[in-house]
């Protein structure tokens, strides 16, 4: 079918300015909400309470025991100074050093906070326990930006925290369960899901914790226990420091048996519980899920699923294709003025792949240099927009701020006559190297299988027995044909070949990018800089100016007229600089195509027939279509494509979602971003629109 022309909009929204804490500190160190006039925790008994109310109360150590997932889920309803989660890493951690070969080898924990504490503050607060110091480390470390909305934190290879920042009511209608975002009639951009009051949740615990009832009866609201019954797995607990009457109601309402027991220290009751009454989650697949690519989207994909312990059969007809084979990439997001979903998704994904990379480089090694990005002001307009974004309180100055062309010269290492703005966390790594490294690695993998030099020609749905038959061309020019339950298509702009994607709408732009010889002025710069083009620091004698953009994809090799527009781009930008972008010191350049989406919003997520979303539609409209074949409602098929020219900055925290969307995890995206991600939103609003 024909490319659609565009008819995607950015949802707009209010820019949600988080609140730091208002927190003082008594002599003996508690730390105190001035906002709250309530304590934290106790100096005396903090840790011990929690250890107690929460860990023994939730019965944990025994259930870790019998689990037979590879994942436990607890959620928690105030983070404060994260000391409950500090405690439960500790323990979480000692139980998977005294049971080395239990099934059960991964914690993730979801908290929510409307006002979090600034890294000082928690820095301080957490000075009071000595025995968690290394976990409050490794905290504070990875703190993420103030800004609203979740975020995912890796502690460590079996621990990962999903804090979300922002009210507590607002966060919960925003966490999708299993039955949301896994049924096969979704909801579509903006209209208002549908939500059963039984689900098939996924938490296996709760920390029901926040300050006292009294103090803050916005948060101890019925809707808090309703979103905790739908979240929650079958015999799903709960275990809480308060007893108070309306609390123990809301609870039975929602569906909780509840209890009470003997209270911590003074307090002569609390109580605790469990939903019984619960569908039950079926586990996920144990077979291999077929992925298709060789570049930065299909290989994090693959590292994630395998992370999980989930078997992966890795298909690609060349490793490193596309702009993952260039030489050294920038990793930084994108900021507009105005809060969208697509700065959303550059924000969050910017976090997550700053750990992510830092993660596998223990792993195994390739170049990455945190050395931050500059972006130049080099025109009136383009100064305007910096100054927006930089004076904008959204944006913290640990994120982005402006600086002076004195300051940036410094910062740069060579001398620029311009203002700009500053990313201090971004830095470079080489796509290449990384791929090749992370092949070598899965390689080498007991979870995965590598298929180098074979060709997806094409692949069909067998919905009787729902698979896919995906048939491949192999080096030897011999076929072969492999059946998966589930396959993921991180193929860039080849998408189109397939019968079953074709309504993916994918845009493929053709770029260039060309390899100096650094010379004495250029081996001193010490950070990415950024115009309409960009370059990279010095990296073996070399350095990579770019990029250029076409649309004509027929230019697929190098050509020596995009070197020219590189260096010409580079010496009208950085004049001070000029003699070092000189023709003949280019040693080599490089062309690849590009894959886009229509809004320059990623596609990721699973993918249904284009029967199925004119079925969805029909349905929508109070209209009675002919009911649906097992052949045309297709399952198992999700696909990662279209990331741009931020590729590695957005890939990793995909990746992740689709692996956690596969496994039946919790996800580290709002329901709003997840459904902005949706690979079938064009031809969806197309149908919408009459167009198709």
């Amino acid at each position: 079918m024909g490319k659609m022309r565009c008819l995607t909009f950015f949802e707009r929204s209010n820019l949600t300015k988080i609140t730091p804490a208002q927190i003082e500190f008594r002599q003996n160190g508690t730390p105190v909400s001035q906002s709250f006039d309530d304590i934290y925790f106790s100096q005396e008994d903090g840790l011990t309470e929690s250890i107690e109310v929460f860990q023994q109360g939730n019965q944990l150590f025994e259930r870790w025991q019998t689990c037979e997932k590879s994942v436990f889920t607890i959620a928690e309803t105030g983070f404060g100074t994260g000391l409950n989660f500090l405690a439960l890493c500790q323990s979480f951690s000692q139980f998977v050093a005294q049971n080395p070969t239990h099934k059960l080898k991964r914690l993730h924990f979801i908290s929510f906070e409307k006002f979090p504490l600034t890294k000082a503050a928690l820095q301080q607060a957490l000075a009071s326990w000595p025995s968690l110091h290394t976990w409050s480390q490794a905290l504070i470390e990875n703190y993420p930006y103030l800004i609203a909305g979740p975020h995912r934190i890796l502690l460590n290879e079996n621990i990962q925290l999903d804090l979300w920042l922002g009210d507590v009511q607002d966060s919960l209608q925003q966490m999708q369960d299993h039955k949301l975002y896994q049924v096969k009639k979704p909801p579509y951009f903006g209209e208002q899901a549908e939500r059963k009051k039984i689900g098939q949740g996924f938490v296996d615990a709760w920390f029901l914790d926040g300050f006292a009832p009294s103090k803050n009866p916005d948060m101890w609201q019925q809707s808090l226990f309703e979103h905790m019954a739908r979240l929650s797995s079958n015999n799903g607990s709960f275990s809480t420091f308060t007893a108070a009457g309306f609390v123990r109601r809301g609870l039975i309402s929602a569906g909780f048996d509840v209890k009470k027991v003997a209270g911590f220290g003074r307090k002569r009751e609390r109580i605790q519980g469990q939903l019984t009454q619960k569908n039950q989650l079926n586990p996920p697949s144990r077979q291999a899920v077929a992925v298709i690519g060789g570049g930065i989207a299909a290989i994090c994909t693959a590292l994630q699923l395998v992370k999980r312990d989930v078997p992966v059969d890795l298909y690609f007809e060349k490793a490193a294709n596309g702009a993952s084979g260039n030489q050294q990439g920038a990793i930084y997001p994108l900021l507009q003025n105005e809060h969208n979903n697509l700065i959303e998704i550059y924000i969050k994904g910017f976090y997550f792949a700053k750990q992510f990379y830092q993660n596998y480089l223990n792993l195994f090694d390739f170049p990455l240099q945190w050395c931050g990005v500059a972006q130049l002001n080099f025109s009136k307009i383009i100064a305007e927009r910096q100054q927006a974004i930089t004076n904008n309180p959204y944006f913290p100055t640990d994120l982005v701020r402006a600086v002076s062309a004195e300051e940036l010269s410094k910062l740069a290492g060579i001398k620029l006559d311009v203002d700009g703005m500053y990313y201090p966390s971004g830095g470079w790594m080489s796509p290449k190297l990384f791929v090749q490294a992370a092949i070598e690695y899965l390689t080498e993998h007991n979870q995965c299988r590598v298929y180098p030099q074979h060709k997806l020609l094409d692949l069909t749905y067998s919905g009787e027995h729902p698979s896919w038959q995906l048939n491949f061309l192999c080096a030897d020019k011999s076929a072969t044909t492999n059946s998966y339950t589930k396959v993921v298509l991180a193929t860039g702009h080849q998408l189109e070949q397939f019968a079953v994607t074709e309504h993916v709408v994918i845009e493929a732009l053709r770029g260039q990018v060309s390899h100096l010889t650094a010379t004495a002025e250029m081996a001193k710069l010490k950070t990415v800089l950024c115009h309409k083009g960009y370059l990279t620091p010095n990296w073996q004698g070399e350095y990579c100016i770019g990029a250029t953009f076409s649309r004509d994809l027929n230019l697929t090799s190098n050509i020596s007229s995009d070197n020219l527009t590189n260096v010409q781009q580079q010496q009208h930008f950085l004049p001070n600089q000029a003699d070092s972008f000189a023709v003949q010191h280019i040693v080599s350049e490089r062309a690849a195509i590009r894959a886009a989406s229509l809004d320059h919003i990623p596609l990721m997520g699973e993918v249904l027939s284009t029967t199925e979303l004119k079925y969805c539609h029909a349905k929508k409209h109070r209209q009675r279509p002919e009911e649906l074949t097992a052949e045309q409602q297709y399952k198992g098929l999700y696909l990662l494509s279209g990331l741009g020219s931020r590729g590695l900055t957005t890939a990793p925290l995909l990746a992740e979602t689709l692996a956690a969307t596969i496994n039946n995890e919790g996800l580290p995206l709002s329901h709003k971003m997840f459904e902005a991600l949706n690979p079938n939103r064009f031809f969806y609003r197309g149908i919408n629109r009459g167009l198709v």
